[in-house]
């Protein structure tokens, strides 16, 4: 290892709060980076307030604190700083946060929510992938709590901070097709029943309408192949307006 890689991981564990004695830097040199630590928490607070907008709202009394246990704790490895977050939903599901701070029983699904539409909005897989028929940019995210309609209320201007910050909502299980939009790049949420992500898992593996419709029923009820023919009809129908399915 060079002086110089040396000398630049210890300032990296330096700023991110990690143990370091920097007995190679003079004591103005460590003052100085005491101030720059404290301007990359001061920014790694405000970025991950606005990626993990609804997740804020709910834990903004304690954010700083959360921020700066995270950094010292799941530091990133990727030199992108989007990336800063993709350890934030396993550290809100460690015992280090879940015995330090309070949360609501469903946070850990609304962190992973809102880490999937960061990580989809800056991901390249389109261009790896450009043979896919569906958007190849997407995840299907399984839920125990209905994580749209929570979002929908934190949205909700009418209702306090306080009462926000207070709500419980019982479980019931929502899935979620999460997708990157190829005419606008937006990143879209499209709710999906069990049969649908049936359908997409056979879309996946590029079976054909036809093949789908066998998978589907008892090929000798002739009734219900036509009637199962129909629906899929009008699901690949909306699915190609969604922008899910691209190319069949």
């Amino acid at each position: 290892m060079s002086k110089l890689y040396q000398v630049q991981q210890e300032i990296l564990n330096h700023l991110l709060n990690r143990n370091s004695d920097f007995r190679i830097l003079s004591k103005q040199s460590r003052d100085e980076l005491d101030i720059y630590k404290s301007l990359i928490l001061n920014s790694a607070e405000k970025f991950l307030a606005s990626g993990f907008q609804h997740s804020h709202i709910l834990l903004k009394s304690q954010w700083r604190e959360i921020i700066k246990l995270y950094l010292e704790n799941f530091p990133s490895q990727s030199p992108l700083y989007f990336m800063i977050g993709k350890n934030f939903p396993g550290f809100i599901k460690s015992d280090l946060f879940q015995n330090k701070f309070s949360y609501p029983r469903f946070l850990g699904e609304l962190v992973e929510f809102e880490w999937t539409k960061i990580g989809l909005f800056n991901s390249d897989e389109d261009q790896k992938n450009k043979s896919s028929i569906l958007n190849p940019v997407y995840k299907i995210l399984k839920f125990n709590y209905p994580v749209t309609q929570i979002i929908a209320y934190l949205d909700d201007e009418n209702i306090s901070q306080e009462d926000k910050i207070s709500t419980e909502v019982e479980a019931d299980s929502e899935n979620l097709f999460v997708y990157r939009d190829t005419a606008s790049l937006q990143i879209k949420t499209f709710l999906l029943s069990e049969s649908v992500i049936e359908v997409i898992k056979y879309l996946e593996q590029g079976l054909s309408p036809e093949e789908i419709t066998g998978l589907l029923c008892n090929t000798e009820n002739s009734g219900q192949v036509s009637q199962i023919k129909q629906e899929l009809f009008y699901l690949l129908e909306s699915l190609k307006k969604l922008n899910i399915l691209i190319k069949y």
